[in-house]
């Protein structure tokens, strides 16, 4: 399969004032919560290399199959959707890949 390059890339700043009306949370209960609602979540994170993109993922809702992980009933990995090499419909990392180090800064977006 042949990868079709975008004309652009869009970058971190440049995302960051479109989710004008976007609303942001600390709290993963409450991103995964409002996913859940369906509601639009995602989580973005900006690389510390700047000639790389960064990262972004959907966090979707819960569903039979697919629970975020849990410790006593607290979110630490939600259910995420995301595009890139393998692309992941759903997906409960065990790990939280915005705390890596080759992040800078990242957040937890939602519009309801």
């Amino acid at each position: 399969m042949k990868q079709v390059q975008m004309p652009y890339t869009i970058g971190y700043p440049s995302l960051v004032r479109l989710l004008v009306g976007w609303y942001t949370t600390e709290n993963l209960d409450e991103l995964q919560e409002s996913a859940n609602d369906g509601n639009a979540c995602i989580i973005a994170a900006k690389r510390n290399n700047t000639e790389l993109s960064g990262h972004i993922t959907v966090v979707v809702p819960e569903s039979e199959v697919f629970k975020a992980r849990r410790i006593n009933s607290v979110v630490l990995n939600p259910v995420e959707s995301q595009a890139v090499n393998m692309n992941r419909e759903y997906v409960v990392k065990n790990n939280q890949w915005w705390m890596k180090n080759n992040f800078s800064s990242f957040g937890f977006w939602m519009r309801h």
